[in-house]
């Protein structure tokens, strides 16, 4: 089991949800800056069900965000 402080780029695969534009900062809340990577609201990502399949090869992996608020990731 491994901790996360943010969440991976969304996986595209046929019969997935529909892609998730990177975060647009505002004044009160911007994206992390200076790192390069896109950034996403987890619950952009995961909607009501608090959780997302990610997929690396052919191997998926679920993140969910516990009640504590702390991103999971479970292979």
């Amino acid at each position: 089991m491994v901790t996360a402080d943010q969440s991976s780029s969304p996986a595209n695969e046929a019969g997935s949800s529909p892609a998730v534009s990177p975060a647009k900062g505002t004044s009160d809340n911007p994206p992390e800056s200076g790192s390069g990577l896109p950034t996403y609201h987890f619950e952009q990502l995961s909607g009501e069900s608090g959780a997302v399949h990610i997929l690396l090869g052919d191997v998926t992996y679920v993140l969910r965000k516990t009640q504590a608020g702390k991103l999971i990731l479970n292979k």
